[in-house]
């Protein structure tokens, strides 16, 4: 096929799928070929799966829908603070300073996100944010607003600093390990204009992204208060109790 060949006929979204350690997200995809999916009417919907001249993305075609589906590594820094690698299957190695998994990450051509989290962005980690964004380029990283933000919560001050520098926010939804969130992926995130290349979607889109002329537009609705501090509980439950071993005495 032709490498200029675009997509422009139907409508395209793009899924970047952030895998941790011991998680296969996007290998579980590759070589799926034709699948069946039910949709919400329960009529049954065939996808079929095909491959890209990239190693880092594959297509899902149902009628006059696409979806483009991107690899992309989750990994954290020795500050513990989070950083996505959107583009690239390279088993990046956690526990090593934020500077120096930026570079290994800008290394390997692929996109950088540093994505708000809960406290992530105050106190000493959010002055290691803050010195970054005055310190490096646009064309380093990008910051990432997250669905997973209340909507009580003022939209952080970093993501007023780093617009200021010319350094893009791409949102995204963030689903969390919790019944239901499978609904999640999709719902938050980022539109723009123009097509994307058929056989190389992943890189023209990362042409797109670090274009300045190319304007992003956010959709999608934040976290609900409830919802927010029940997701809280459970993952601090799950943090600091659903690992201990009970010792009867």
């Amino acid at each position: 096929m032709s490498r200029n060949r675009r997509i422009n006929d139907r409508w395209t979204g793009v899924l970047c799928l952030t895998t941790g350690e011991r998680e296969a997200g996007f290998d579980l995809w590759q070589g799926m070929g034709d699948f069946t999916q039910e949709r919400k009417n329960g009529n049954p919907g065939d996808w079929q799966i095909e491959a890209t001249e990239e190693e880092v993305s594959i297509r899902a075609i149902q009628d006059d829908k696409e979806m483009v589906l991107i690899a992309g590594r989750q990994i954290v820094s020795l500050e513990k603070i989070e950083l996505l690698a959107i583009g690239t299957r390279h088993p990046f190695e956690n526990g090593k300073p934020l500077k120096v998994l930026l570079e290994e990450v800008n290394d390997h051509k692929a996109v950088a996100v540093i994505p708000w989290g809960v406290g992530k962005w105050m106190g000493i980690r959010g002055q290691i944010v803050k010195e970054m964004i005055r310190h490096y380029s646009s064309g380093k990283f990008f910051l990432g607003d997250t669905g997973n933000r209340p909507r009580f919560w003022p939209k952080p001050t970093l993501l007023k600093e780093a617009e200021k520098q010319g350094i893009k926010n791409l949102p995204g939804s963030d689903p969390l390990p919790f019944p239901g969130e499978y609904r999640k992926p999709g719902s938050y995130g980022f539109a723009l204009n123009g097509s994307l290349d058929a056989e190389r979607p992943f890189k023209s889109l990362q042409e797109k992204l670090f274009d300045p002329a190319v304007e992003i537009w956010h959709y999608g609705a934040l976290e609900k208060a409830q919802r927010f501090f029940r997701h809280q509980l459970a993952l601090q439950y799950r943090k600091h109790w659903k690992r201990r071993t009970p010792v009867d005495l």
